[in-house]
């Protein structure tokens, strides 16, 4: 009996071993592998899909991958959206939360890494100009990185940096293995610039630099302060050098101050530094091309005038250095070129001029520009109430001696006669220009020679031809000359020449 007990509890031991075995299989990954397409994990048990896909990542150079799971009992494959890409690293894993169908869950974590990749080698710098800690001492174009591979474009954009910053241009050699960096306006100088190619710039591989590249270089450093010359332009190019407290005479206005600096200079502040003495004015121009000069032009200058051009100190570089010297210069602008025309006298018919009788004061009214408001007193006995007699005007005028006289034109446009109260009427008629050679058929040769020939040099003569009506009420005879009366090469009257007469 006691051996029958024995053999049935011996028995019953096998049975039980015998279930738990098939009651509790380990889940476990049998094989794995990788296509063009997919990777695939096979089980030893059909797997749980919605485990499976919890548990199931792929990862490409460390970056999760997105794509759809494909199950055939004991087998799953995983389709990345791209499929097994070439020059990749790989990482394939399956974690606890997988569970076969039976709910056992995987009996420990799986990790697979593989390459896809041909060629591991990881790019470098080769060179770069300017160098590492070099002293740039001559303008430059652009700086040059040369690769020790093909890079990625993209890549490079991302990882490159450059302090300070401006604007620029990237440019590529056609093997992508040199990098250009182009300013858009030129480097800034007396600067130090950092260089930096981060560990993120990658070959056409996708193998990355092994650690950040760093570089700097000082460029155009600049302590010492700018230097200029002056020089006077004249009209026929010529240049002159002006020196501190230069006097220049004989100028008509048309010259220019050409100051001329030994480097490039900051231009945005430079027309504050030329200050033009009183009633002179100018226009200051920076050439923004060589950075290196300022041209001065003049304008509102008078003839016989003298006036105090400065260049203060102060102007300074692109580095910031300022010039330390300054410069004064005096122009007189007294060539005959801008003589302006003069009014010298004038004449007025005041009785009957019919005769051979040369005219005199006796029958001329004579007024100029010291003899204003004079009394207008008409022979009454030529000048009969309400009947229009000639009424004659003689204008003198005075011009540079390198024109050719006050201009006809100029004079018919701007000559005005009025009068108040109905005291008379006056009706112009004809304006001309008498030469030398009529004064004596005008009868006027005495009174011409009365002038001052050694202060006037170039006279014109123009006789005004009126029709004068007289009445016997009092007013005012006015004549007006405009200051737009011109001379053959454009001088004018420096003011309008107003004479009054009382009637």
């Amino acid at each position: 009996m006691r051996k029958l007990c024995s053999s049935i509890i011996m028995l019953a031991v096998l049975l039980l071993s015998s279930c738990a075995e098939k009651l509790f299989d380990e889940f476990e990954i049998k094989n794995s592998g990788y296509d063009d397409d997919c990777v695939f994990v096979e089980f030893n048990l059909q797997a749980d899909s919605n485990s499976i896909k919890k548990a199931l990542t792929l990862k490409k150079d460390n970056v999760l991958t997105e794509g759809r799971f494909e199950f055939n009992k004991k087998t799953v494959r995983f389709y990345p959206v791209d499929g097994i890409e070439a020059d990749y690293e790989w990482q394939l894993t399956v974690d606890n939360n997988a569970e076969s169908a039976d709910g056992v869950s995987l009996k420990k974590p799986f990790v697979k890494d593989f390459s896809t990749k041909k060629d591991t080698v990881r790019p470098f710098v080769k060179s770069i100009n300017p160098s590492k800690a070099q002293y740039v001492t001559q303008e430059i174009p652009q700086i040059e990185i040369q690769f020790s591979e093909k890079i990625d474009r993209q890549s490079f954009f991302d990882s490159f940096t450059i302090k300070p910053s401006f604007s620029y241009i990237v440019g590529f050699s056609s093997d992508d293995k040199t990098v250009t960096i182009l300013p858009e306006q030129g480097f800034p100088v007396n600067t130090e610039y950092q260089i930096t190619v981060g560990d993120g710039l990658k070959d056409l591989h996708n193998n990355y630099l092994e650690k950040d590249f760093m570089s700097y270089f000082y460029y155009l450093l600049d302590d010492k302060p700018p230097l200029f010359t002056v020089e006077l332009q004249k009209p026929d190019a010529s240049l002159t050098p002006v020196t501190d407290g230069a006097l220049f005479t004989g100028l008509c206005g048309q010259e220019k101050l050409i100051i001329t600096f030994d480097e490039k200079i900051d231009g945005s502040s430079a027309a504050s530094f030329i200050e033009f003495g009183e009633g002179l004015s100018g226009q200051v121009e920076f050439d923004s091309i060589s950075k290196k000069m300022i041209t001065v032009s003049l304008s509102g200058v008078e003839y016989l005038k003298s006036y105090d051009i400065k260049i203060k100190k102060g102007i300074s570089d692109l580095c910031g250095n300022e010039c330390e010297n300054s410069l004064t210069c005096t122009l007189t602008f007294d060539s005959q070129k801008i003589m302006p025309v003069s009014f010298v006298k004038g004449l007025i018919q005041k009785t009957d001029w019919e005769g051979e009788e040369a005219h005199s004061q006796s029958d001329t009214i004579i007024f100029d520009s010291s003899l204003n408001f004079l009394s207008l007193v008409l022979d009454g006995s030529y000048y009969e109430l309400n009947e229009a007699k000639p009424f004659v005007i003689y204008l003198i005028f005075n011009s540079s001696p390198v024109s050719a006289g006050v201009e006809l034109v100029s004079v018919m446009q701007n000559v005005g006669i009025s009068s108040t109260n109905g005291t008379c009427s006056v009706e112009l008629k004809k304006i001309e220009l008498i030469g030398a050679d009529g004064y004596g058929t005008q009868r006027i040769s005495t009174l011409i020679s009365s002038i001052d020939s050694t202060e006037y040099s170039n006279l014109s003569i123009f006789k005004v031809s009126c029709l004068f009506t007289n009445s016997q009420k009092s007013g005012l005879f006015t004549l007006s000359l405009s200051k737009e009366i011109c001379d053959s090469i454009g001088n004018k009257m420096k003011n309008d020449q107003v004479f009054v007469f009382n009637k």
